[in-house]
């Protein structure tokens, strides 16, 4: 008896339907997206597929909530008011002022421009916003008037434990067109060198200068090795000269010599309206 033959046209839809159910699988089975290369074998040129991996949704998405309208709120109080300065854990949430000097918000009110021991959170006068490291100074408050420990830059103390850097490590600073997220890359101690003029202890040491605006590429080297020497711990965060960087420091209790310096790099922008 003869063997049937499927008719050509059978054939050719059979293989049709058997590609798209084998394409169909690899879709649902495998997360990833094909792109096709040509590569020479032999004298032959063909295409063979590379795989690439969809890359993962962030773990941390930046969502800030915040507005123009609110940095306009709080430039009507005071026009030196730039944006505000907030962590992600809510432990600081506070506005920034930048004016032509580093002693005018040290014990003053932003709001009612009166006497206030805790000050103000403000930039260093030699930074712009768009400068590669912005310094902003706040009061660390002792234990006598602040016994929670939550007032201005109070907090920052907590990262120095590292047990508390993952909850911590994300901060916001909200301008009027934008929200720049930063992630704390160092949490170390400034030892500061005595100035005879002034009788105090005004300045960091030369390969600590942890207020400079501009690194150069020969000074960033330099401090980034000290910076790895003095941190608290290693957060496995990497910052480079290339980095936009945010520098906060803060007292330590009953050492005038010392400061507590906590550095973040930006990794994110978003524009808002």
């Amino acid at each position: 008896m003869k063997k049937k033959h499927l008719k050509p046209q059978v054939k050719i839809v059979l293989y049709v339907l058997l590609a798209l159910i084998v394409a169909a699988a690899g879709f649902f089975l495998f997360p990833k997206k094909e792109i096709r290369k040509a590569v020479a074998v032999g004298e032959k040129v063909t295409l063979v597929p590379v795989i690439e991996e969809v890359p993962p949704e962030p773990e941390n998405p930046f969502e800030p909530v915040w507005s123009s309208a609110d940095w306009q709120a709080n430039y009507a109080v005071n026009d030196e008011y730039i944006g505000t300065f907030r962590f992600e854990s809510g432990i600081i949430d506070l506005p920034v002022m930048l004016t032509d000097n580093n002693f005018k918000y040290l014990t003053l009110n932003w709001e009612t421009m009166g006497y206030d021991a805790d000050g103000t959170l403000y930039v260093d006068y030699n930074d712009t916003l768009d400068s590669m490291n912005i310094t902003i100074y706040g009061h660390y408050c002792y234990p006598e008037v602040d016994p929670e420990q939550v007032r201005m830059f109070t907090p920052l103390h907590v990262l120095k434990e590292q047990e508390n850097y993952e909850a911590n490590q994300y901060i916001d600073l909200l301008l009027e067109h934008e929200a720049r997220r930063y992630q704390v890359a160092a949490v170390y101690y400034v030892p500061l060198v005595f100035s005879p003029d002034s009788q105090s202890y005004d300045y960091a040491p030369d390969d600590l200068c942890y207020y400079v605006p501009e690194f150069s590429d020969e000074y960033f080297q330099s401090y980034i090795s000290r910076v790895k020497q003095e941190q608290f711990y290693d957060t496995g965060v990497e910052f480079t000269n290339k980095d936009h960087l945010l520098t906060m420091q803060t007292c330590v209790y009953l050492r005038e010599d010392l400061r507590l310096i906590v550095v973040a790099k930006e990794v994110e922008r978003k524009a808002i309206e």
